[in-house]
């Protein structure tokens, strides 16, 4: 795969870009160990884009987003989050 190499400018606007999902195929939340990959794309349709979704293991408070360019791009976002636990009361 080649290597293409962004300015960090040019990786802000992508990360900052609006996206939407590229089909209308269904996909279930990934469980403990499996991986789902998402292609999205530009509202304008000019550039793609891969959401990987992953659990490592069965944790529902704690999610992985992974956003990166269809091409393979160096600008990567990984998101690794706890969602806050509900309170009862």
């Amino acid at each position: 795969m080649a290597e293409i190499n962004l300015t960090q400018e040019e990786a802000n606007i992508l990360t900052a870009m609006e996206k939407r999902r590229a089909n209308e195929d269904h996909s279930d939340f990934p469980m403990r160990g499996q991986a789902v990959t998402l292609p999205l794309q530009s509202t304008d349709k000019r550039e793609q884009f891969l959401l990987d979704l992953s659990r490592a293991r069965i944790d529902l408070q704690k999610v992985k987003m992974q956003n990166r360019g269809a091409a393979g791009g160096s600008a990567r976002q990984t998101r690794s989050r706890r969602r806050p636990a509900s309170q009862s009361g």
